[in-house]
């Protein structure tokens, strides 16, 4: 596997993004459709993390091109920074497309300002504050879904699927929390969190593509 890296890696991202941009697109005509705010949020949710899963690529070839440090550093720095940045917007996201009901439109803009807050500590002061933060994150977006879904008088596939991806994304960063503690010990662990987060994307995109396969037996 370590000598197939960068194959690995490569398969690993098209996966993600192909899922990402799959479930964007699907929904994006779904909210043309309804105008529904949970449905956008939604779809902007898988935006960021397909974004962010390229740039991680990036990350990982960027070495690749023998640039100078005075040239390399930077540009790590920047895409840094991005990658923490998308990450964090694609979990506030989800979170937001459970809660918007709850919310004005315009405070949006604060998940932003402190999606950009959580990257600049991360890369620049205190290291895995990002983890924490989307840990928690995940950990209320999973206790709202259980409420919503334990409520509903039906129980649709779709809802199934996005609370067992949910459980299956809070694994997914825990296990890249402990990849990130652990990895020059166990170097083959980061596999194992690869496989989870490849479930999780590809979960949620078959609940996207049975939503709206059968649109009139499912509740969103």
């Amino acid at each position: 596997m370590l000598n197939n890296q960068l194959l690995i890696e490569l398969l690993y991202t098209f996966i993600i993004v192909s899922s990402s941009l799959f479930i964007y697109l699907k929904t994006k005509k779904l909210y043309s459709l309804t105008t529904h705010q949970g449905i956008r949020s939604f779809r902007d949710a898988f935006f960021y993390l397909g974004l962010a899963f390229i740039i991680r690529f990036i990350l990982f070839l960027l070495p690749s091109f023998a640039l100078g440090t005075t040239t390399l550093y930077p540009l790590g720095l920047g895409f840094n920074l991005l990658l923490f940045y998308t990450l964090s917007m694609g979990g506030f996201s989800l979170v937001y497309s459970l809660v918007w009901k709850h919310f004005h439109q315009r405070r949006i803009i604060l998940l932003h300002m402190v999606a950009i807050g959580i990257s600049i500590i991360d890369v620049f002061y205190i290291s895995k504050i990002f983890f924490i933060i989307q840990l928690v994150v995940l950990l209320y977006a999973i206790s709202i879904m259980y409420s919503n879904y334990m409520s509903a008088s039906t129980k649709s596939v779709f809802q199934q699927s996005y609370f067992i991806a949910l459980i299956l994304a809070f694994i997914g960063y825990l296990t890249n929390f402990l990849v990130d503690v652990f990895v020059v010990s166990y170097p083959f662990i980061k596999y194992y969190a690869y496989i989870i987060t490849v479930l999780v994307f590809m979960i949620f995109a078959f609940g996207v593509w049975r939503r709206l396969k059968w649109p009139k037996k499912e509740n969103v």
